[in-house]
């Protein structure tokens, strides 16, 4: 089998409602590179990576092109259509659900389909990217009228398709912080990184820039737009960070961890 990706997000966030379980990898048991998920589950994910306990995981996305339903989602003309696209799919069938907590949190990996987005309601907030590789900020509600944010990787294949590879995100809502914070997923590491969030806690809307530091790996910075920050790097870097929220003359507001255990 090829490379594997995976998404995180360290954010604790509200289950959408009765009968509408989130995704995600059990808290007490985060994966990551050194410990890789079993095959079976390393497939084109469904409503897989969404929210759970205290941590919340993108789509485990697969670098390989040997599954007929991954396939459907690849070679679009532009990053915007492959987008929609995978997003619009059906959900998957959960293959595996925690016992739900006394908090009524539970986890979930779920294999094939998409995430019942309805494609008049996806909303591209924020872009970036370098030749051939975008990483995408989108809003939308499912067709429970469910709101959903993520943050979508696409990249731009030999053909000059467009198919998506790494996914994570979650509810549209925050939950609430005493100070400026990211709320960040993302994946790909210790080999490269995708990620960024939205913006949010109390006097965030002072803050005009995010610098996130690894603990090995190049120093990444955007600006805030749209409330969301986006970064990007093809370079190896090691988990956990410190995510530092600046206003707009540089000055530090607030800082906090970022991909650790919660």
């Amino acid at each position: 089998m090829g490379s594997r990706t995976w998404g995180y997000c360290a954010e604790r966030v509200k289950e959408p409602g009765p009968g509408s379980p989130v995704y995600g990898s059990p808290a007490a048991n985060v994966w990551n590179a050194a410990r890789p998920l079993p095959s079976a589950w390393l497939v084109p994910a469904g409503r897989n990576c969404i929210q759970q306990s205290g941590l919340t995981i993108g789509l485990i996305a697969p670098r390989w092109r040997n599954s007929h339903n991954w396939a459907e989602a690849m070679g679009y003309p532009n990053p915007q259509q492959a987008v929609v696209a995978y997003l619009a799919r059906p959900r998957g069938e959960p293959q595996w659900q925690s016992a739900p907590s006394p908090a009524g949190w539970r986890g979930a990996i779920s294999r094939g389909g998409g995430f019942d987005a309805n494609p008049s309601t996806v909303r591209f907030v924020k872009q970036r990217g370098v030749p051939g590789h975008e990483l995408h900020a989108v809003a939308f509600a499912d067709q429970d009228g469910k709101n959903c944010r993520f943050l979508v990787g696409v990249v731009q294949a030999a053909d000059g398709g467009w198919e998506v590879k790494g996914l994570a995100g979650g509810g549209g809502s925050d939950p609430p912080r005493d100070q400026p914070w990211v709320n960040f997923c993302g994946w790909g590491w210790p080999h490269s990184f995708s990620g960024g969030g939205w913006v949010t806690g109390s006097g965030s809307e002072a803050a005009a820039r995010v610098r996130l530091r690894f603990r090995e790996g190049p120093i990444l910075e955007d600006t805030i737009d749209g409330g969301v920050v986006l970064l990007i790097a093809d370079a190896h870097v090691d988990v956990p960070a410190t995510a530092e929220i600046l206003d707009a003359t540089g000055s530090l507001l607030a800082s906090h961890s970022a991909f650790g255990r919660a």
